[in-house]
């Protein structure tokens, strides 16, 4: 039987494997990204402001992920509280994984308005 770790390991490793798959393809399959084609090598100074963007959505995908997972997490802790006796660290969980989010979520905004300003796209 496993214990309550080794399904925290499982659980993350179900989740985070399809989203490591994503994240090998730093360029889009389609070669574009904004006006700028990788793959036939029509690629300018004013591309990377758009590619940097591109990297920050793949970034805060993954952020996103973890807070789903912590969410999970914290919520079968919360559920299953009363039998191990963790109530309490299952709701710290769940209020940090809230805060986390929400500071990576106004980050993103800030960055991604800093690069939309550099490149003139705003």
């Amino acid at each position: 039987m496993l214990n309550l770790h080794s399904r925290k390991i499982i659980l993350l490793l179900s989740i985070l494997a399809p989203l490591s798959a994503r994240a090998q393809s730093l360029i889009p399959s389609s070669g574009k990204v904004g006006s700028c084609n990788f793959a036939t090598g029509g690629i300018h100074a004013w591309c990377i402001p758009d590619y940097i963007a591109y990297l920050l959505g793949i970034i805060f995908m993954f952020i996103g992920a973890i807070f789903f997972l912590m969410i999970v997490i914290s919520g079968y802790q919360i559920a299953l509280g009363s039998v191990i006796n963790d109530k309490e660290g299952g709701r710290k969980k769940l209020k940090t994984a809230i805060i986390g989010f929400i500071i990576s979520a106004f980050s993103f905004f800030i960055i991604d308005w800093v690069v939309c300003t550099i490149a003139g796209t705003c």
